[in-house]
């Protein structure tokens, strides 16, 4: 694609006591091989009190507050009202994206003639990960899984043509889980989404009280994604499901494949006892999410 062409792109990023992880995102992103006259780098600030600011206003992007309305999917709307761009670029202030990330991101988009486009999240293991770090990194954010099975995609890594936000609105205001509806009801209505694996961005895995606290967010996002058929048997089912001390397949699927190096193998019990913490925990979550909606 001739640089004459190339559309102009908005990266939205929405932060909050980003202070360990901004400096390496914001270096990553200005360091794109996408041109940057064509570049846009929008922060959209959603409540940090660790002097997140202080670090973000060294780099020559767009700055911008969210404090009304708590949540990463306010501040991301925020930044879409900001944003110039043809194509709309997320990714999350924890990610480090690869120098190709846009140029890969575009291309694929504008070459397939997709409307969404959602790319390879890839988590960074250390050299001798803990159980949660093994599940936090086979569960979590698998563009992949998400746009071939599910249909939708993630804003730790997705392209978005601008007009669609035009034609459908902005993502819901929820906790968590309004990437997931956005994206759905978009292909929904017909949109194409792509997964692109040579559009990557690296995320650190998550230890044992991190992955806790993603799970609880996870799951405070779970009543939005039931269906409104038979809504309460569903949401029963919902409880009664996470409640229920089984794994689920993926996590059998990576205890058996960790047996097989020695860097990561660990009992068959470690992978159990920490999937059914994080499930006793997203269906904390479902729980008091339910008595809000009550009361």
């Amino acid at each position: 694609m001739d640089i004459s062409e190339k559309p102009f792109v908005s990266v939205v990023v929405p932060v909050k006591n980003g202070a360990n992880s901004i400096d390496a995102l914001l270096k990553a992103l200005l360091n794109q091989d996408y041109p940057k006259d064509k570049t846009q780098i929008i922060l959209v600030d959603n409540g940090s009190l660790d002097g997140t600011y202080d670090l973000i206003k060294k780099y020559p992007v767009v700055y911008a507050q969210e404090d009304r309305v708590p949540g990463s999917y306010a501040a991301r709307n925020k930044g879409l009202s900001l944003a110039a761009g043809d194509i709309i670029a997320f990714t999350d202030a924890d990610c480090c994206p690869e120098p190709d990330w846009i140029s890969k991101g575009v291309e694929a988009l504008m070459s397939e003639g997709a409307a969404l486009a959602g790319g390879r999240v890839s988590f960074i293991l250390p050299e001798n990960p803990s159980t949660s770090e093994l599940i936090d990194s086979t569960v979590y954010m698998q563009n992949e899984v998400n746009v071939k099975t599910r249909k939708s995609a993630v804003t730790a890594n997705l392209f978005v043509r601008k007009e669609l936000f035009e034609k459908m609105g902005c993502f819901e205001s929820a906790r968590s889980g309004s990437d997931f509806l956005w994206t759905r009801k978009a292909t929904r209505l017909g949109y194409p989404l792509i997964y692109v694996p040579d559009a990557v961005v690296h995320h650190p895995t998550r230890r044992f009280r991190a992955l806790m606290r993603k799970s609880y967010r996870v799951g405070s996002g779970f009543l939005n994604l039931v269906p409104r058929r038979f809504y309460a048997m569903r949401v029963l089912w919902l409880i009664v499901r996470l409640m229920t001390p089984v794994p689920s397949k993926v996590i059998v699927k990576v205890a058996r494949g960790s047996r097989n190096k020695p860097e990561t193998k660990r009992s068959y019990f470690s992978f159990w006892g920490v999937s059914y913490a994080y499930q006793l925990v997203q269906a904390a979550a479902v729980i008091r999410a339910i008595s809000k909606k009550l009361g």
